[in-house]
């Protein structure tokens, strides 16, 4: 049997600062985790969630200027707190740097003005335009300036506002990308990375699971478990340990906005093969006679999603992709054996009725409509 494993790319950063106008300063130090740690904020700023791409540093460039503050609140945007003089020409004008740490292109789509207190005073994008790109584990500076609209003085020549700039993944590297966070993330999961028993914590998880009357897993053969709405609060705490919340959110999609994401895993086995994966048991009584069924060779499988489940109707499909791990005989390590591939899956209910609040596993199909079983055998 010809073994395959995923291509990863691992990014290493080292330290990098985030210096802003007004004497504010922030600082994360990046090691094999690559999630930041904060080291110091300043007052202005409460909080950052690091994603794919994100704003590293903003200068204020007109020279004399001290009092107008642009500060990075979120990955991509702003918050200003700037004044404009009487002069109809007044500017203040700045720069940002932004890194991609991602393994494929974004290209600048556009800026959301999200709030302001100042219609009169506008923000002009100097020397980018759309589509522009921004190469992969690269950095890139651009100018912006705010200005009086149409050059017409304000009565009120101040500026409170915030300012979303949007970039978009170059769609051929979407798979490659989510399938590094995903694939990366999962193989800590299943081989104790995250923490020493991780491994052990899902197995448990996965063997306890209840779910409503006739629908859980007691005296069943079904093993999976997600973080869903309808999920019981014990399965959603363990994915969130196990994964991370950091790991919750994510450009899944690849539109340029990291969202909220749903995943269940199942362990089943796909491959035909009883001898990879892994081996569990189960017992079942009827009328007094207590049966262990034993299972043998089963893959893990994870599926994600970023659509809104609350918005779906049961039957509806939905964007869902999987990747397929196993453990060869003679070895301890769970590898990927399928990418994280897109298809599509049936809404329904975690706990088997009632509303949808999550997607039914065994209807998974590809784009070529392959079952995930068919698509273990293209890479086997």
């Amino acid at each position: 049997m010809k073994k395959r494993t995923n291509k990863l790319v691992f990014i290493s950063l080292g330290l990098i600062s985030l210096a802003t106008v007004g004497g504010s300063f922030a600082v994360w130090s990046y090691g094999e985790n690559p999630s930041p740690v904060e080291e110091s904020i300043n007052n202005f700023t409460s909080s950052f969630t690091y994603g794919l791409l994100y704003i590293t540093e903003i200068n204020i460039t007109n020279e004399g200027d001290t009092t107008s503050i642009i500060e990075k609140t979120e990955d991509l945007t702003i918050d200003t707190d700037i004044s404009l003089t009487d002069s109809s020409t007044s500017s203040i004008n700045f720069t940002i740097t932004i890194f991609n740490s991602t393994s494929g292109s974004y290209y600048y789509d556009k800026y959301e003005v999200l709030s302001t207190n100042n219609e009169n005073i506008e923000l002009t994008v100097l020397d980018m335009v759309k589509d522009d790109e921004v190469l992969s584990n690269s950095y890139k500076t651009f100018t912006c300036s705010f200005s009086y609209k149409d050059s017409i003085v304000s009565s009120n020549k101040s500026l409170l506002s915030s300012i979303n700039f949007k970039f978009n993944l170059d769609s051929s590297a979407v798979e490659d990308v989510a399938a590094t966070i995903v694939s990366d993330k999962f193989a800590d999961v299943l081989n104790n990375e995250t923490v020493e028993d991780s491994y052990e914590q899902l197995i448990d998880a996965m063997d306890s699971r209840t779910g409503s009357g006739w629908f859980d897993n007691s005296g069943s053969s079904l093993t999976y478990i997600g973080n869903v709405s309808g999920a019981s609060n014990t399965d959603s705490t363990v994915i969130k340990e196990l994964f991370g919340e950091e790991f919750l959110m994510m450009d899944l999609d690849g539109n340029g906005v990291e969202e909220p994401i749903t995943l269940m895993i199942k362990r089943k086995n796909i491959d035909d093969d009883t001898t990879t994966g892994c081996d569990y048991s189960y017992t079942t009584s009827f009328f007094g006679q207590t049966t262990q069924h034993d299972v043998f060779g089963c893959e893990m499988t994870i599926y994600v999603t970023s659509q809104d489940l609350s918005n779906v109707s049961n039957g509806q499909s939905i964007v869902v992709y999987a990747s397929v791990f196993t453990k060869y005989p003679n070895t301890d390590k769970w590898i990927s054996i399928v990418p994280l591939t897109q298809g599509s899956a049936d809404a329904n209910n975690y706990n088997g009725y009632g509303s949808a609040n999550s997607f039914n596993t065994d209807t998974w199909r590809d784009a070529d409509n392959l079952t995930i079983e068919d698509v273990v055998k293209k890479y086997i």
